[in-house]
């Protein structure tokens, strides 16, 4: 076979521009190739902040569709001590044409690829909306996803997109550099504390408050957070601002290095799971629909 002489910065974006053309995309939906640097840092550090992913439509449509969901009472409120809210939801691609689009139809299941060994098909986990009314003191915990989801493996993705600009100040996301090499499951811990997902066999999550190792980026909306392991640390301090609502909308993507293992500490998938087999790659398209980015 004739060796290709262009750049290979060139050849993944015409590799990624037909994946693009050939999937059912909008005029709003823009090209995104992520860099040789940006690969090696999430494969290194387990996660990677890209700047400018999502068009201002995207984040504009996106914004909308969850200030909409919030009003439709939909989804979880914890109040804390201070009266202030901490909203989340998750599965809104299931049932919402808008952010079914979004996860589907977007950038992002092509990113996900090129960041899984440049796969030609990702399948769709599903989507959770986080929002911080400004003021909460409400603080997520230090977690890695792993313990709370049905799966082992290391092709499970997460992108985190900012639908508002975020600091650390706002209730930004803080992750702990390379924790995702060490392998480690730590017990889940809920934002309201719910034990039934705490596995006694998992270890529980140390402090990481101090650890130097920390990462975190002031964020624009329209720039996205991809963390590059499921065992990658992370938490998040309150929303210190008293003006900034904090939005966040994460989209889980899986590829080919994963199996189906429940148990009854994970999430519960409001899905019709019966056709998985435990230990398995879970190839039902009706549950985890298949994305063809090639």
């Amino acid at each position: 076979m004739k060796k290709s002489h262009l750049f290979p910065s060139l050849l993944r974006l015409l590799i990624v521009q037909r994946r693009l053309s050939s999937s059912r995309v909008s005029d709003e939906v823009k090209i995104f190739i992520v860099s040789p640097k940006e690969i090696q840092a999430y494969k290194v550090d387990g996660v990677v902040c890209l700047r400018g992913v999502l068009s201002p439509v995207q984040c504009a449509k996106m914004f909308q569709a969850s200030v909409e969901f919030v009003k439709a009472n939909k989804g979880r409120i914890r109040y804390g001590k201070d009266d202030k809210r901490f909203f989340s939801a998750a599965f809104m691609a299931d049932t919402i044409p808008a952010f079914e689009k979004f996860a589907k139809n977007s950038q992002l299941p092509s990113i996900a690829a090129q960041l899984m060994n440049n796969l030609k098909m990702v399948r769709f986990f599903y989507d959770q909306l986080f929002i911080k009314a400004p003021g909460t003191q409400a603080r997520t915990a230090w977690h890695n996803d792993l313990s709370y989801w049905p799966f082992r493996g290391n092709d499970l993705i997460s992108i985190w997109c900012a639908l508002t600009p975020v600091t650390r100040e706002s209730s930004g996301v803080v992750y702990v550099r390379g924790t995702h090499l060490n392998k480690t499951l730590y017990q889940a811990i809920t934002s309201d504390e719910d034990e039934k997902f705490v596995d006694p066999s998992h270890v529980a999550c140390p402090d990481f408050s101090h650890d130097p190792r920390l990462l975190s980026w002031e964020m624009e909306s329209g720039d996205v957070l991809l963390y590059h392991h499921p065992l990658t640390v992370h938490g998040s301090g309150p929303n210190h601002s008293l003006t900034v609502q904090r939005i966040g909308l994460s989209l889980r993507y899986l590829g080919e290095d994963v199996t189906w293992y429940p148990s009854k500490y994970v999430m519960q998938i409001p899905r019709d799971l019966q056709r998985l087999v435990v230990g398995e790659y879970p190839a039902d398209d009706k549950v985890f629909p298949p994305i063809y980015t090639l």
